[in-house]
């Protein structure tokens, strides 16, 4: 019995060591990949992603200088008037050195410069660009702001280092704003940093109402800034006759120079005005006169191909011979840049002048 029990006890001990190997065999190794072995923090497959509660943070306290500001800048006389009541000083400024006052006049809110004024603003304080209230108002175009701020005892002639209240108003050619600060002793021939005053600026701009306002105040036809571009140039480089005309009355140079060489003529032929090359021919202005470069005016006019103002600089007596410092006639200029217009008027011109030669 012993031995019949002992050989079943080793074939029992033999199939649990067989089922005890099968059982711990390792598997079968495999790489980690982004689904199998997710970077610490991030969820499993299948896993919602967590939830960040951001912290409450408190609500700003409204800056009151900063309502004033803004309600001043949006019309609301109303909310300045109670801002006010509540201690907000009066001349409080922002970031660019901006009053309430100085929004108001550009805005053209006159109720609420009205009740500023009232309240103690200061009429004659700057921003950091040294501008003024008057100045606000005089570019934004408003007349009755203007007169209220002068009367308030505004600077009208105060300088912000780029122009004056006049200056503003006539490049933007607000004439009614013109004529208040004139009545109220705007310096007519002040000038800013290059040296043109409020005439020059308005007649580049072609205003010229603007520009007989300031001629019957006393401001001088032949003013011209550091470059010696005059009034006179510069309505007749942007085409404006009417300006032009006011000035020629006045007593501007017709044949006046820049310091380069620039007159009347050759900036009206280069952009092309027949009008204004005509009126001023018909003022003796000299039709040969060079730049410093050596260009005419009939070079200028070929250079942009206008072949009508060449064709009547033609009829009224340019040379078309004339050379530049590149030694360059009208004509080859005009080839130069393919304007054939330009090209037939010149050579009708020569072939005409040849037949009469003959």
């Amino acid at each position: 019995m012993r031995s019949a029990h002992t050989g079943l006890a080793i074939l029992l001990g033999l199939l649990l060591l067989a089922l005890s190997c099968s059982e711990s065999s390792p598997p079968e190794e495999r790489a980690p990949s982004a689904e199998t072995a997710p970077a610490p923090g991030e969820p499993r497959a299948g896993e919602p992603e967590p939830t960040v509660v951001a912290a409450e943070q408190p609500a700003p306290t409204p800056d009151p200088a900063a309502q004033l500001l803004a309600a001043a800048s949006g019309g609301d006389a109303e909310g300045v008037a109670k801002l006010l009541e509540e201690g907000v000083a009066v001349d409080a400024v922002d970031a660019h050195g901006r009053t309430a006052l100085m929004y108001a006049a550009e805005q053209g809110d006159l109720a609420t410069v009205q009740l500023l004024l009232a309240k103690g603003a200061n009429p004659n304080a700057r921003d950091v660009a040294t501008t003024t209230p008057l100045l606000f108002a005089a570019a934004a175009g408003e007349p009755e702001i203007v007169k209220t701020l002068v009367s308030k005892g505004a600077d009208v002639n105060a300088d912000s280092g780029k122009w004056t209240p006049l200056m503003a108003a006539s490049w933007d050619g607000h004439a009614e704003v013109v004529d208040v600060l004139l009545a109220n002793g705007a310096n007519v021939q002040a000038v800013d940093k290059h040296g043109a005053d409020a005439l020059l600026r308005a007649a580049g701009n072609g205003h010229a109402e603007v520009v007989h306002l300031l001629l019957k105040a006393g401001a001088k036809a032949t003013t011209n800034d550091k470059d010696g571009v005059t009034a006179l140039i510069a309505a007749s480089l942007n085409g404006h006759e009417e300006v032009a005309k006011a000035l020629l009355a006045s007593g501007a140079n017709v044949n006046a120079r820049s310091a380069q060489g620039w007159t009347p003529l050759i900036a009206a032929a280069q952009r092309g005005h027949v009008e204004i090359v005509s009126l001023l021919l018909d003022r003796k202005a000299d039709i040969d006169v060079q730049r410093e470069d050596g260009s005419t005016a009939l070079m200028a006019a070929a250079e942009d191909d206008h072949d009508d103002v060449v064709a009547l600089l033609l009829e009224r007596g340019a040379d078309p011979g004339i050379t530049n410092k590149h030694g360059e006639t009208a004509l080859f200029i005009a080839e130069g840049w393919d304007h054939q217009d330009t090209i037939d008027v010149l050579e009708r011109a020569a072939q005409k002048a040849e037949k009469t030669k003959n």
